[in-house]
């Protein structure tokens, strides 16, 4: 399954070419409204129609305004990828192309060239790293404050360089509210990273112990069934029901924990160790009651009871099994082989729900040699 889900997403990395842009929510519209701005070019245009430049400087110059308007609405979408750190490593050129045009177009559009060099700013503080979107962006404020001011033998103009400032201030607000969407966009994507882990450790953990008790008991009633078939055939078919039931039950089982509606009950989990047992052979001293025991605690402490019984079933070869239960602990021991090296998934996931809960589990050799499987939670105050 895992494969299944990875794999297209490998093949459509592979297919991408070096030249495009990767998919992104906030460049869907955010680049077309950014361009409407463009029409701030009809001065340097207008500049170069009416003022009396000669032909060929003239068509060059409309050309080049063109152009530069041309590249710079298709770049605004590559700008709003490189927010989200998602944009080629070549597009960090085009803004240094762009403020080319912006310092070449001042000797013949004077102050009006001042436009050019504010696009280009705009469109390098969205691609460029930030130290450097910063610099160059300082630059275009001294630039277009002083630098074209002089060219056009003025001394210095307030209005431009307090115009390219508030664009770049403006532009370093939309950087870092673009930063912050993608954090948050990053820590939805993690968390649900988590979710599909966690439920994917969930259903593993109730799958095995669920399909794992199930099997063992259908197990010691097949095996039952096999020494009946010799000694008393006619007390065979009894057996074969039962197992028949334990088969369905399991089936019904593994249904619901795919559905996620697997419910596990103290005083059921004590009724199906009763006969799991007495079907094994191992004489059992259970509880007869369980109203004492928390509603929070009940299914952790089922969980354990249908841990620590299939445990003693299928690996300990004893022949009594103890169940002790008390409002804020649960108890499975035995007289068996006694505990053997590792934890094995079913002691696993007991641990896990039992720090759900803030309940501790503790298991090794018990008092008659066997195994023993404690779990004990804080009491709550009432």
């Amino acid at each position: 399954m895992t494969t299944g889900t990875v794999q297209p997403m490998a093949d459509s990395a592979a297919r991408r070419t070096p030249f495009e842009v990767p998919e992104h929510p906030g460049r869907r519209w955010g680049w077309l409204l950014s361009g409407v701005w463009i029409f701030y070019l009809a001065s340097p245009f207008s500049d170069l129609v009416t003022q009396p430049h000669p032909m060929w400087l003239r068509v060059v110059g409309c050309a080049v305004t063109v152009a530069f308007a041309a590249t710079y609405v298709l770049s605004l979408r590559m700008g709003f990828a490189s927010l989200s750190g998602c944009a080629p490593r070549w597009g960090l050129v085009i803004p240094v192309a762009l403020l080319a045009v912006g310092l070449g177009m001042s000797p013949v559009v004077h102050e009006d060239a001042a436009t050019y060099v504010i696009f280009a700013m705009t469109l390098g503080l969205m691609m460029w790293p930030l130290r450097v979107g910063i610099a160059v962006a300082a630059a275009a404020v001294a630039w277009n404050g002083y630098g074209l001011p002089v060219l056009s033998g003025a001394s210095y103009s307030v209005g431009l360089g307090v115009i390219t400032l508030a664009v770049a201030l403006l532009m370093l607000a939309v950087r870092r509210m673009q930063n912050q969407e993608a954090v948050i966009r990053r820590a939805h994507e993690d968390i649900a990273h988590m979710a599909v882990d966690a439920e994917r450790a969930r259903f593993s953990r109730d799958l095995h112990d669920i399909v794992g008790h199930s099997l063992t008991a259908i197990i010691v009633k097949a095996e039952l069934a096999g020494r009946l078939a010799k000694r008393r055939p006619e007390s065979v078919g009894p057996e074969v029901a039962d197992i028949e039931l334990l088969a369905r039950e399991a089936l019904e089982d593994v249904r619901r924990t795919v559905a996620g509606y697997r419910e596990v009950t103290l005083a059921g989990e004590l009724a199906s160790a009763r006969a799991v047992l007495d079907a094994a052979g191992v004489e059992s001293a259970l509880p007869l009651a369980v109203d004492e025991v928390p509603g929070r605690l009940r299914e952790l402490f089922g969980w354990v009871v249908r841990e620590g019984v299939t445990n003693v079933v299928r690996h300990s070869r004893a022949r009594h099994c103890w169940i002790t239960v008390t409002p804020t602990s649960v108890e499975v021991l035995d007289d068996g082989r006694g505990p053997r090296g590792g934890v094995g998934n079913g002691l696993g996931g007991i641990r896990e729900r039992a720090r759900a809960v803030g309940a501790t589990v503790e298991s090794g050799a018990g008092r008659n040699g066997g195994f023993r499987l404690y779990v004990t939670a804080p009491a709550v105050r009432a």
